[in-house]
């Protein structure tokens, strides 16, 4: 018969070597054809072989490396910036556990050192700032109490200085009314610094409440003008007060509200010499409620971007040389702010440096309760209005 037999795995690809073999109880004998294998095949195969096995052996190690990876490095770098989040959250009681002896383990020991050695600061910190505020408490407290101690001492000098004056011109005594009129203007200043000490103090401690009236702002502008007239002369200052007459009544505290228009018109004329310096009061509208606005504007000598920002804290001035040019305790701008912001208003400011300064005071035309606005709508129409 015709049999085949099949070296190696290369099938009928090659050309056989066909050989003829005799057969002892066969005449014809057999056949028999011999298949070699392809030399370069077999030798291409092996190579895709090592090729596979080599790239099996890379996958298997780049699998492990990763694992390992993620063990010994993203793990506990993982749990460090959960920690830190955490603790940017107000989680203060949290630790890292990393019960390990390389570095991780010393990182993880050194951070819950830290945080207990800034816990423990934080708490120093809060137990000081308690007792800084209780000192501040009790010398408000006690300022506050002190206030007619103070004052009535001072008007007694200042009223017996007026009578001695008034004698003196009377009998033409020129030199003792001089020296009887510096007494008079160091007193008046005297005054007005305590004035300004005990009206912080007070809004400090808690002792101020707002007396809401209701009365006409024409009349109230026209008292803050003949009051501030004779002020603005001193300094060469020309003085224009422009009230509308839409502007009507206003309920507020009638004698914050002066205050406030004397200490805004007094820092003007201040710090400005032989200028211009105006009083505008308009009414307008704000979501269908009606505000009142006072500008104080000046062409003095302006503010810079750094003393904006002190501007409205107490005892800040501009800077040493204004303290010593215009002296005062740079309490009338924060005071000022206090008492508009109990009226439910603010003050804002406009400034340009060297070219003078605009203040802004807005105030409800009619008072605000808690029902009316809450306090998170009052501070949005607050902006809304500085704006």
């Amino acid at each position: 018969g015709d049999t085949r037999l099949f070296l190696g795995d290369t099938g009928e690809t090659v050309a056989p070597e066909v050989r003829h073999l005799p057969l002892a109880d066969s005449a014809d004998g057999a056949t028999l054809y011999l298949y070699h294998p392809d030399p370069k095949q077999e030798a291409d195969d092996r190579r895709n072989q090592l090729v596979l096995g080599v790239l099996a052996i890379l996958l298997l190690f780049g699998g492990f490396l990763v694992i390992a990876i993620r063990t010994i490095l993203h793990k506990p770098l993982q749990v460090l910036v959960s920690a830190t989040r955490a603790i940017s959250e107000g989680d203060h009681a949290i630790r890292l556990d990393m019960k390990r002896d390389d570095e991780f383990g010393a990182l993880a020991k050194f951070f819950n050192d830290m945080l207990d050695k800034l816990l423990e600061n934080q708490h120093e910190l809060e137990r000081a700032l308690d007792k800084a505020n209780s000192a501040s408490r009790s010398k408000s407290a006690f300022l506050a109490s002190m206030s007619h101690e103070l004052r009535t001492p001072l008007n007694a000098i200042i009223a017996f200085s007026e009578m001695l004056e008034e004698d003196a011109k009377a009998d033409s005594r020129r030199e003792d009314a001089e020296d009887l009129g510096k007494v008079l203007s160091s007193a008046r200043h005297l005054l007005n610094l305590i004035n300004g000490v005990l009206d912080l103090s007070k809004i400090e401690a808690g002792k101020v409440d707002t007396v809401i009236t209701c009365f006409n702002v024409t009349h109230l502008v026209d008292d803050v003008a003949a009051t501030m007239t004779p002020i603005m002369a001193q300094y060469g200052n020309q003085f224009a007060v422009y009230c509308d007459e839409s502007t009507g009544l206003i309920q507020a505290d009638e004698v914050k509200l002066r205050q406030t228009l004397i200490n805004l018109l007094g820092n003007a004329a201040k710090f400005t010499s032989e200028g211009m310096i105006s009083l505008a009061v308009h009414r307008y509208q704000v979501r269908g409620d009606d505000w009142i606005r006072f500008i104080v504007k000046d062409n003095g000598i302006g503010i810079s971007g750094q003393q904006q920002q002190q501007l409205f804290k107490e005892f800040s001035q501009g800077d040493s040389s204004t303290t010593r040019r215009s002296g005062g305790t740079g309490l009338g701008p924060a005071i000022s702010r206090r008492f508009c912001q109990m009226m439910g208003g603010d003050i804002s400011v406009q400034r340009q440096e060297g070219v003078g300064s605009v203040f802004i005071v807005s105030l409800p035309v009619r008072q605000l309760t808690v029902e009316d606005a809450p306090d998170s709508a009052l501070s949005e129409l607050v902006k809304s209005v500085a704006q």
